[in-house]
């Protein structure tokens, strides 16, 4: 699945939190109502998350699908929901 086709069935802004400081108190409830193969849209404002939440994502076996930035800097990384 191409990060531009993919489309989040839920969306949570985490702001500028760092995972295991805030973000994942977001996350983890957000995905509870997924499917497997559903996907999770999160916006973050800056990279604390660029690099951990992948790294997240495979030891909890959810599918990182990747990130892009917006047009005003915010990140978008979006995780497809493991089963």
């Amino acid at each position: 699945m191409a990060l531009d086709d993919a489309i989040g069935a839920v969306a949570v802004d985490v702001g500028d939190l760092p995972l295991g400081g805030g973000a994942l108190a977001i996350i983890r409830p957000a995905l509870g109502p997924l499917q497997a193969g559903g996907v999770l849209s999160v916006l973050a404002r800056g990279s604390a998350l660029r690099d951990e939440l992948a790294s997240w994502c495979r030891i909890e076996r959810h599918d990182y699908l990747g990130h892009d930035t917006l047009e005003d800097g915010v990140e978008r990384h979006l995780i497809g929901c493991g089963s």
